[in-house]
């Protein structure tokens, strides 16, 4: 399955699990206009409450607004688990013995479990057309500067509900960074249907001197997923009987 949804006791066990690895997470939030991904990882958990390393030791720093809502992805193993949480506080929790700087956030009652995307992975077929444009930060970012012929794009090579592999010139790709948001256009043909949604940006692995194979995990917790998850699944449906 590619979805499922937790609650309750499973939901309970995988917590555990979450404090027992010290899973890697991501905090995703708005900030004006702008939609940030911030790096951290788990380091406690109390009724209610789950505490995350604060962003700022990683990464990027950030002026935490009260009930600030946000979106809390956290991976382990081969899965991701996508929450809905709110920002509580700022604080201190045990890392080896050692205090760490902290964020308290509220502990979700519900999660989505999404697994690998191997087993929905399906390859483009040679016969047909499908093209990829990515820019930096999300779908709210401005494009009036991307060139007419932007390197930020490419083909698509595989496709599945929870991400795609893109072929894309090289440069580009090592100006991003892993899990990092980006705004993704995927047009199917010349005369069918474009998706527009925010993805995570995966991976680069170079193919040569000048272009990469670049990995793109969906955003599934969004609106604009939910707008383009259909035609997703039909054209996935119509590349696996070619």
């Amino acid at each position: 399955m590619f979805l499922q949804v937790l609650r309750d006791k499973p939901l309970e066990d995988v917590v555990q699990q979450f404090l027992a690895t010290h899973a890697e997470a991501r905090i995703t939030l708005r900030d004006a206009n702008h939609l940030l991904s911030l790096p951290s990882r788990v380091l406690d958990v109390a009724p209610g409450r789950i505490c995350l390393l604060d962003p700022g030791e990683l990464e990027q720093s950030y002026q935490w607004q009260a009930a600030q809502p946000l979106t809390l992805t956290i991976w382990l193993r081969n899965m991701k688990h996508m929450m809905a949480s709110t920002f509580l506080e700022r604080g201190k929790a045990k890392e080896k013995n050692d205090d760490r700087p902290a964020v308290v956030l509220e502990l979700p009652k519900v999660a989505y479990q999404v697994s690998g995307r191997l087993a929905q992975r399906v390859t483009v077929p040679s016969s047909e057309h499908v093209r990829c444009v990515f820019w930096p930060g999300s779908l709210e970012m401005d494009r009036s500067w991307l060139p007419v012929m932007p390197a930020w794009s490419g083909g698509v090579i595989d496709l599945s509900s929870g991400g795609m592999q893109v072929r894309a010139h090289a440069g580009a790709a090592k100006l991003l960074r892993t899990r990092e948001v980006v705004g993704v256009e995927v047009t199917f043909g010349a005369a069918e249907k474009t998706i527009t949604l925010n993805a995570h940006f995966c991976y680069a692995r170079p193919e040569d001197a000048n272009m990469s194979l670049c990995g793109f995990a969906f955003a599934a917790d969004e609106s604009a997923y939910a707008a383009a998850k259909d035609i997703l699944a039909k054209k996935i449906e119509q590349y696996a009987k070619m």
